[in-house]
């Protein structure tokens, strides 16, 4: 299985990249995070907190289902402030193929695409970034979408052309944009 470096950029995070049009989470999309002390730390997979739908139950279950429910509620209510605590101090970045004034170039690891990494009960995992290597470069990333088809991505996959992220760990920055740069 081959793997290699590529050189991208990281851009801040906005709502839209985060939330859907119906301001839910979406899922299995993957983030970076600056820590504390400044690396940079990815990717992660976003998991939104799932909260249990009412269903038909007994009449002695139902307060205990509600407090459930309300632990729950409170947990992804926690999760969407801090969401938005890490959207407003620009600390959650996704992969860009385009350069923004408050981009900052990194040395990606990809390596090549197995069914796992995109597969999840024979079902293709949405929002999964990858990239295509056509012509001795790569072009990307692209994301998998409901539109798709686990027969095309068979093919990629079969010819060795589709590459996502590798595991997650430290982001090796190349520059970043300042100031002075900017003048």
């Amino acid at each position: 299985m081959k793997k290699f470096t590529i050189a991208t950029y990281l851009r801040p995070a906005t709502v839209s990249d985060v939330f859907d049009h119906k301001d839910a989470i979406i899922e299995n999309k993957q983030f970076f995070y600056q820590q504390q002390d400044g690396t940079i730390y990815g990717p992660q997979r976003l998991q939104p907190v799932k909260v249990q739908a009412a269903r038909s139950m007994w009449k002695s279950d139902i307060p205990k289902f509600i407090a459930i429910q309300k632990q729950e509620m409170k947990a992804q209510l926690e999760q969407y402030q801090e969401l938005y605590l890490w959207l407003g101090a620009q600390k959650m970045f996704v992969v860009d193929s385009f350069r923004y004034q408050e981009s900052i170039a990194i040395h990606l690891k990809v390596k090549e695409v197995a069914e796992f990494d995109i597969l999840e009960c024979n079902e293709l995992i949405q929002h999964t970034a990858f990239f295509r290597y056509e012509e001795k470069s790569t072009k990307g990333p692209f994301y998998i979408t409901d539109l798709h088809s686990k027969k095309s991505f068979r093919t990629l996959i079969q010819f060795k052309n589709m590459f996502v992220f590798d595991r997650p760990g430290q982001i090796k920055i190349v520059e970043t944009n300042t100031a002075a740069e900017a003048v």
